[in-house]
């Protein structure tokens, strides 16, 4: 099975820059900051055939943070990922969460340093 993305979160110290920016030119719906974090509706409504919702936010960052994107991808086996990214070099930062009522999620770092959170549905 592919696995696509299915959450993504961009980190701001700007955040009401970056929701004007998302707006402007993606055409984005940008919602009402609740705290720190400002939801974004990308107007996409299912990606055959997973019938996933893709969704995303913003994060307000402290001035001196680093901006950074951060996507979700939906796996079919998180052990497996995992175990396939970690013998390829990668390293496994947040080891598998198992939240009652949620999805199961790991976060592995590739080694080109890029960070992606795995999520099993």
């Amino acid at each position: 099975m592919p696995s696509p993305i299915v959450y993504f979160q961009i980190g701001a110290t700007d955040a009401a820059a970056m929701a004007d920016f998302c707006r402007e030119v993606f055409g984005w719906d940008v919602g009402q900051p609740d705290g720190a974090v400002t939801d974004l509706d990308t107007g996409a409504r299912a990606v055959d055939p997973n019938d996933i919702y893709v969704t995303g936010s913003i994060r307000q960052l402290a001035a001196d943070a680093a901006p950074f994107v951060s996507l979700h991808v939906r796996v079919a086996d998180l052990d497996a990922t995992i175990e396939r990214a970690v013998s390829r070099g990668a390293a496994l930062l947040v080891p598998r969460r198992d939240p009652a009522g949620g999805a199961s999620i790991a976060v592995i770092q590739a080694p080109t340093g890029h960070r992606f959170a795995l999520v099993q549905l």
